[in-house]
């Protein structure tokens, strides 16, 4: 909710920087801690629960852009179902793409030998390319909003 808020205000650093901070936080227990545990896949179950632990947060940056959310325990409020019934497609759709997953890796493990490998190294590269959009997204959306809010189109479709 904190990155939201910062990337309302056009700040971005903060909330981008948590997820390297986990892949950090990952990589460095594996180097640190392998060789160290049996087996030596823990030292990656130890990194993710270290840098995941609490999740990396902008820290107190959305108390100096000066906008603070309050806390509501009203789960009735209309805002809610509203953004429950949005966030419905985005679920399925996310859900989907797990099913997609698991019955790629069911059917892969039925081809020869490294076609799980392959599956995953293609996953891994398409992820790469996702990681652009999503920034690219991240960056320009609390800008499309203020334009479409402000009713300026001219400035919306703009390149």
């Amino acid at each position: 909710m904190a990155t939201g808020v910062l990337n309302s205000q056009g700040r971005f650093f903060a909330g981008a920087i948590g997820p390297a901070v986990l892949n950090l936080g990952m990589i460095g227990a594996v180097v640190l801690l392998a060789r160290h545990l049996e087996p030596p896949i823990l030292a990656l179950a130890i990194g993710v629960l270290g840098a995941g632990r609490p999740a990396p947060r902008p820290g107190p940056e959305p108390l100096r852009v000066r906008t603070l959310v309050a806390r509501s325990s009203e789960l009735r409020h209309p805002a809610i179902a509203r953004i429950t019934r949005l966030l419905l497609p985005a679920v399925f759709g996310l859900a989907a793409v797990q099913v997609m997953v698991f019955v790629n890796t069911l059917l892969a493990s039925l081809l020869p030998l490294g076609s799980i490998s392959y599956l995953y190294y293609a996953d891994a590269s398409w992820s790469s390319a996702r990681v652009f959009g999503i920034a690219l997204a991240s960056a320009s959306l609390p800008v499309m909003s203020r334009h479409a809010a402000a009713q300026d189109h001219g400035a919306l479709a703009a390149p």
